[in-house]
């Protein structure tokens, strides 16, 4: 985790999709002119997730597929997270099943954990994850708004149990909000584990 005098720009597609007020893209039509733009310049790491847009998922993958966006772009997803149960190893292999049908692709480069689903065990979760990686999903393991405690104890299972650990974690840092620099960024920088700041 060397500082870089280059950071990398990744492009967030929370506003895409249809069915939903947080959609400021939401078709084809509207979605293309901003996706041509980012290619002329060269942006062609974009992020996603089987939660967006709020209120409408899967419909920004949807988008993202349509366009066939996979087919120039690096594109990364997370798995549906926001209810108790859904890191359960079955709806795990759901959602990532799901992510690359609309992205009508094989494979995404980082598969996220959006948030943690603490009524599931850790190592039920890991276990289903290291799984899809096994067969080839996606190329990297990624952790997003999980505790510093929380990605120890992953850590801990997945070197415990030989399973595929997080290379990544997505979490929130800003000039204002910082306290990721405490407890978290010593822990990813021990580790090796990138990070990708949103707003």
């Amino acid at each position: 985790m060397a500082p870089s005098a280059h950071p990398q720009v990744v492009f967030g597609t929370a506003a895409f999709g249809t069915g939903s007020p947080q959609a400021k893209f939401y078709d084809e039509a509207t979605a293309s002119p901003i996706l041509t733009t980012l290619q002329a310049r060269n942006i062609t790491v974009l992020d996603t997730a089987r939660a967006y847009p709020v209120g409408s998922p899967g419909t920004s993958e949807k988008i993202l597929g349509d366009l066939h966006v996979p087919s120039w772009a690096t594109v990364s997803t997370k798995v549906l997270s926001w209810k108790p149960g859904s890191h359960r190893a079955d709806r795990v292999k759901e959602s990532i099943t799901a992510s690359l049908e609309a992205l009508k692709t094989d494979k995404v480069d980082i598969l996220y954990l959006h948030a943690p689903d603490r009524a599931t065990p850790f190592e039920e979760t890991c276990r289903a994850i290291d799984a899809e990686y096994r067969v080839g999903k996606f190329a990297r393991f990624g952790l997003s708004n999980y505790t510093a405690e929380e990605v120890e104890e992953i850590l801990t299972i997945c070197e415990k149990h030989g399973l595929v650990k997080p290379s990544v974690y997505q979490g929130r840092y800003n000039a204002i909000i910082r306290s990721a620099e405490t407890q978290l960024f010593p822990l990813l920088r021990r580790h090796g584990i990138a990070f990708y700041a949103y707003r």
